[in-house]
């Protein structure tokens, strides 16, 4: 794929052949040096000017702050934790804790506190390269109770607080498995939606007519939204599409113009009450998307499949829309009123497959599943377990998805992940009674690897050290992950006990390394399917 903007004589950013008055010698793509990464980003006006757009799914009920108004800080993630107080038969309903804000001691005294944790959450993904946050609006409390709608209200000022809201966005996301798109909730559900567009207007994100983006995630519960497998069974398609017509209509009539992009949770085009109902009422396709890199990877019209499927034309037997892929690194939930389940994301496999199809697909927009849900493990927001290693990673794969080039790597860098205990080998110590279970069809693996990104593959290895014992690889064709890309992939066993580092080496001498500061156990205090995750620039 050749670059797709090129800079024209009057500022802009295009296509190519897109600007009438031609474009100028192409002077390369507009870096800011990023030293925490193996490439430099493009600048934020390029990222702005982009058309193809990354969002984050932000769960808002997981910001720094713990429980947003306790004012506990991480005691209110640990009490959830094994050894914790909470969740015990699960050994807690989390395996892991955001990553102290630096130079914040808790408890804080400042009236907007929790502001101040959202706007770093903002300057953080902002940074990474997304456009904005897709916000889970979960219910309609807004300032009491159970305050969801307030949550979302904080991030809207946390982008106006850092003075921002020109280029980074929120997007309404709906949530479909709760009473929020209930049809006992609809006015309430369209009087918010009201208040939250009339008082932040500069922070919701338009599309290029001028018409506000709402995202139900899991439409095709509507009119049914509640929780529990009731709303499966419980919606025909002509009521869920009669529901979000209405919605629309509604908004039209009190003067606000919006259009859907619908986030699928079911098998999106073949179900009789998703794509198939609501193509004509969305104007883009997405899915929530899996999670283990098999499935992620598989050319079905759920992943790879699913954006020529959503691009085909209509008499086709596709739906002449453009597509939001779900990129996503991992899902493993220990509570959860379904069972306790992971999926195996396979390290960074399942990342690279998703980032594959949004690549190849092509995807026009991409959401990531999660930015915040610790309660799923499937965020990316730094953490304790993996620092900032899945944004760094990512942002590489964004780089060629976005800008349509790989990026030149000017530093080497080399990422380590494992688990913090072999699944077929672990002895909880704690209370937990229920354990996960491998959720779809893909075995659970418990493998060390390292993922570089590399300057030159010229007399380089790559060496993972289990223990002391060694195993070194010669990076080329048969690890490279994509394509013309410069990075590549390695694995090994991962051992029952012990430590693990990775090392990079060129013609004999060490350009990066980095040892895993997690210790591999076979007495964890609670079962663990959490990737731990290290890079050998910007550390744990």
């Amino acid at each position: 794929m050749s670059r797709r903007y090129v800079l024209c004589e009057d500022g802009a950013w295009r296509a190519p052949g897109a600007n009438p008055i031609g474009a100028v010698p192409d002077p390369g793509i507009p870096t800011t040096p990023t030293p925490d990464l193996a490439f430099d980003m493009p600048t934020r006006e390029v990222v702005a000017s982009l058309d193809r757009k990354c969002w984050g799914h932000a769960f808002v009920t997981f910001p720094y702050g713990g429980d947003g108004r306790a004012n506990q800080g991480l005691t209110w993630y640990r009490n959830r934790q094994p050894g914790g107080t909470m969740n015990t038969e699960y050994g807690g309903e989390l395996r892991d804790n955001p990553v102290e804000i630096a130079g914040v001691t808790r408890p804080r005294t400042e009236p907007n506190w929790w502001i101040l944790d959202r706007a770093e959450e903002v300057r953080i993904a902002r940074d990474a390269g997304w456009a904005g946050l897709t916000v889970d609006w979960l219910n309609l409390n807004d300032g009491t109770g159970d305050n969801r709608t307030g949550q979302v209200r904080e991030y809207a000022l946390a982008i106006r607080y850092l003075g921002v809201q020109d280029d980074f966005k929120l997007i309404l996301m709906p949530d479909g498995t709760t009473s929020i798109c209930d049809g006992g909730n609809f006015t309430a559900f369209v009087n918010k939606t009201i208040a939250l567009l009339t008082d932040y207007p500069d922070v919701f994100y338009r599309d290029t007519d001028g018409k506000w983006i709402i995202a139900p995630y899991f439409p095709e519960g509507a009119p049914n939204s509640k929780p529990g497998d009731s709303r499966i069974t419980n919606t025909s398609a002509s009521a869920t599409a009669t529901y979000w017509s209405n919605y629309i209509s509604a908004l039209a009539t009190a003067g606000f113009q919006v259009k859907l992009w619908m986030c699928y949770v079911r098998s999106w085009s073949t179900d009789a009450t998703t794509a198939n109902a609501l193509s004509s009422i969305g104007v883009m396709n997405s899915r929530w998307g899996d999670r283990d890199y098999v499935s992620s990877g598989s050319a079905s019209v759920n992943n790879g499949g699913a954006p020529a499927k959503s691009h085909a034309p209509i008499e086709s037997g596709g739906y002449n829309r453009p597509w939001m892929h779900p990129v996503s690194n991992q899902d493993n939930r220990c509570n959860t009123s379904e069972s306790p389940k992971a999926w195996e994301p396979g390290n960074t496999r399942n990342l690279t497959a998703t980032w594959g199809v949004a690549i190849n697909g092509p995807a026009e927009q991409v959401q990531i599943p999660t930015w915040s849900d610790q309660r799923e493990h499937a965020h990316m927001m730094p953490s304790e377990n993996h620092g900032y290693a899945w944004l760094d990673l990512s942002a590489y794969y964004w780089y060629k998805w976005a800008i349509g080039e790989w990026p030149t790597i000017q530093r080497d860098v080399v990422y380590l992940s494992h688990n913090l205990h072999r699944m077929d080998d672990f002895r909880p110590t704690g209370t937990q009674k229920l354990r996960m279970i491998p959720s779809n069809s893909t075995a659970w693996v418990s493998d060390v690897e390292a993922h570089a990104l590399l300057t030159s593959i010229a007399n380089t290895t790559v060496e993972i050290n289990v223990n002391g014992s060694i195993t070194t690889f010669v990076p080329g064709a048969s690890n490279q992950v994509m394509p013309g890309s410069s990075a590549y992939r390695f694995r090994v066993s991962m051992p029952s006990t012990g430590t693990v580092s990775t090392t990079v080496k060129r013609n004999g001498l060490v350009v990066t390394s980095v040892t895993s500061p997690f210790t591999i156990t076979k007495t964890p205090v609670g079962q663990d399917k959490h990737l731990r995750m290290v890079g050998s620039i910007r550390g744990a």
